[in-house]
């Protein structure tokens, strides 16, 4: 494989950009995607960017993520049209999606039905919440620390310490508070060979 056809399969070509959008707010918006190396946007002979941009990553499997990721996404008021740059493999390995795109380039909105199975498989969205609650079920079942080895900041979210717990002033906003608990885990951690002495305060 070719230099030129190695950084083409790294490569997506964005479309359908207003002018106001500058390479920065490209560069930020893919790097969702995976690391990105460089983005240009052409400039027309009056200096005036086009209407599009090439996003050149730095692995070829950001690519097609990127695609699923960001297409139809809008930057000020106008969806951005995202295709594989043309000599891409991409194109040949996945017909369906980039055959569909490549096919649809020039038709407005018409792109963007062919991805949205696609994008139903790459993007969960419920998934970490699910996650998350199916955690804090399981966290809240289980028993909580106690005696004087309570360690605050492992208390699984809405437990109530007793009494003799740890407590953040009421006037503060609840925030986690790093050096209480690394005090806690240095005096009173249940495996330290020196727990019980220095656990006396």
């Amino acid at each position: 494989m070719g230099a030129a056809a190695a950084e083409a399969d790294r490569t997506l070509f964005v479309g359908n950009l207003d002018p106001k959008v500058t390479e920065e707010l490209i560069f930020e918006l893919f790097h969702q995607a995976g690391p990105v190396i460089k983005v240009k946007i052409p400039k027309d002979r009056d200096g005036r960017p086009k209407q599009f941009a090439f996003v050149n990553f730095k692995h070829e499997e950001s690519v097609p993520y990127g695609l699923s990721l960001l297409n139809g996404i809008k930057l000020f008021g106008r969806p951005i049209k995202i295709q594989f740059r043309s000599g891409s493999s991409h194109v040949s390995q996945d017909g369906s999606t980039a055959g569909s795109l490549h096919g649809a380039a020039g038709t407005g909105l018409s792109s963007t039905p062919h991805l949205a199975p696609n994008c139903s498989r790459c993007l969960k969205p419920t998934h970490p919440l699910l996650f998350s609650s199916q955690m804090n079920s399981t966290l809240r079942s289980q028993p909580p620390f106690g005696g004087k080895y309570e360690l605050p900041g492992y208390a699984p979210p809405g437990y109530q310490h007793p009494p003799h717990a740890f407590h953040p002033p009421a006037a503060l906003p609840r925030r986690p508070e790093p050096p209480a608990v690394r005090k806690v885990r240095l005096s009173a951690h249940p495996y330290h060979p020196e727990g019980r002495h220095l656990g006396r305060e």
